[in-house]
């Protein structure tokens, strides 16, 4: 069956070979998702995801050291990642704590020596609890960023 329209000329397919075509668009179609139907059950079950410190496996919640050594078992890359995010995160908890002592230094002196009262050195401690506090955070924030990308480095071995 031919069809004209001015100086073209369209050849339609003959239905065996539509048939043939939609028979192999149906066999690439349905293929694609027995393939996909898997990736989606190893996602679901076998990748972490981190929910602000809440480290979770399928249904599972897990512990930051159970997470680790989750993390070792499967992935060697992801392994470096964890343990210097570890060491980083363990210097931003040490800055914290140190700068919540000096301000309590601070409070404790300004309160306990009313009478000969330095206002320079309470300032001092003061503003000295600003510096391991800002410290702190940056360290904070690496070690984040290396714990996620641990996560990553996991969850892309699991899945492929």
């Amino acid at each position: 069956m031919d069809c004209v329209f001015g100086d073209m000329e369209f050849v339609f397919p003959k239905k065996a070979t539509m048939y043939k075509g939609i028979i192999l668009l149906v066999f690439i179609f349905k293929s694609s998702t027995i393939v996909a139907q898997p990736t989606k059950k190893d996602y679901e079950t076998k990748t972490i995801v981190d929910f602000n410190g809440a480290y979770q496996k399928g249904i599972k919640t897990l512990t930051f050291s159970e997470m680790m050594a989750e993390i070792n078992l499967v992935s060697p890359e992801g392994a470096m990642f964890i343990k210097d995010a570890k060491k980083d995160l363990k210097t931003a908890r040490i800055l914290k704590r140190t700068s919540i002592l000096l301000n309590v230094a601070s409070v404790v002196y300004v309160y306990s020596n009313k009478n000969r009262f330095n206002p320079n050195l309470a300032l001092g401690l003061s503003l000295g609890s600003l510096i391991p506090s800002i410290i702190g955070i940056r360290y904070q924030a690496i070690g984040k960023q290396k714990l996620t990308r641990a996560i990553w480095l996991h969850n892309r071995d699991v899945l492929f």
